[in-house]
């Protein structure tokens, strides 16, 4: 064994006599980062990568926002067309010149027809009429003729009115004088309807002229007018017969009722001829033709030169 020298030695002393000598700490691994979890578009959730260590415990899933589709934004309407340019002022007045109409537009108005028509066997007022003509005017010799017109036109009801014209006869120049004419106060939907009418007036009319004539007779009772036509009257009953004091009574309200709705009924009428001629102002003022006017009459047989 070859011999060592004092500074070896001094060193294996030193070495064995030193405090023992504590590690270095290792330092802790970094901690792995989660893996992520990603939506894809069908709302399914990817694998993560693998990676070497223990798979970490998942945490909540991440809501995420999926857009809402949005509905088209509307159309806006298109712009009105221009209005057409007014007419130009006439040369030597000044003014518009007035719109022509086409020519293929028919003429339209309310259209008449006069005709003499003969009361029917049934009609109450007729019969009443010629009977009293003859009781109590026998020096007229009188006549009974009807003169009925019937009106018409496209958008409205056809109506009839109707006159009765009485005749006395004049043998001085031999000929039928007309002695009065009455007429039915409102249009009627037929012509008997408003021949009888007229013949009612005429009626109430004859007896109040000679009423002091006809005190004792059958029809006594029924209503009469005055010699003025103004107002009317019925005879009152005699006292103690409460059948015929009734009956008088009831004829006397019925009569009542019926003037009352005549007058009515005239009334309106005559506002619906008013609405009818504003009707055709205002279509003058559109420019366009009436069409509640009056139209000329026109001739069964048309006259042709020879």
């Amino acid at each position: 064994m070859p011999r060592r020298s004092a500074a070896v030695y001094r060193a294996l002393f030193s070495a064995a006599c030193a405090p023992p000598v504590t590690p270095a700490p290792v330092p802790a691994p970094a901690p792995v980062p989660e893996p992520e979890i990603v939506a894809s578009a069908g709302d399914e959730e990817e694998e993560p990568m693998e990676t070497g260590s223990p798979t970490p415990t998942p945490s909540a899933p991440t809501p995420v926002a999926v857009p809402i589709p949005q509905s088209a934004a509307p159309v806006p309407p298109a712009p009105p067309a221009p209005a057409p340019p007014a007419p130009a002022p006439h040369v030597s007045t000044g003014s518009a010149p007035t719109p022509q109409h086409p020519q293929d537009v028919p003429e339209m108005g309310w259209t008449s027809r006069n005709k003499f028509m003969e009361a029917g066997e049934d009609a109450h007022y007729h019969t009443l009429l010629t009977g009293v003509l003859a009781s109590y005017y026998l020096e007229f010799a009188a006549t009974v003729r009807y003169l009925c017109s019937e009106h018409k036109h496209p958008l409205e009801n056809t109506y009839w009115k109707a006159e009765v014209i009485i005749t006395a006869r004049n043998n001085v120049d031999n000929s039928d004088e007309v002695e009065s004419l009455h007429e039915s106060k409102v249009r009627r939907a037929s012509a008997y309807e408003s021949m009888e009418d007229a013949a009612q007036a005429a009626y109430f009319h004859y007896r109040g002229r000679r009423f002091e004539a006809m005190q004792e007779d059958r029809y006594r009772f029924l209503p009469r007018n005055d010699p003025d036509g103004r107002t009317w009257h019925v005879l009152a009953p005699p006292a103690g017969d409460p059948t015929l004091d009734t009956t008088v009574r009831h004829v006397s309200a019925i009569h009542e009722m019926n003037v009352v709705l005549r007058q009515e009924l005239h009334v309106s009428q005559q506002a619906g001829k008013r609405l009818q001629h504003q009707v055709d102002e205002l279509r003058g003022q559109l420019g366009q033709p009436p069409i509640y006017k009056k139209k000329p009459r026109m001739f069964v047989l048309q006259d042709r030169a020879p």
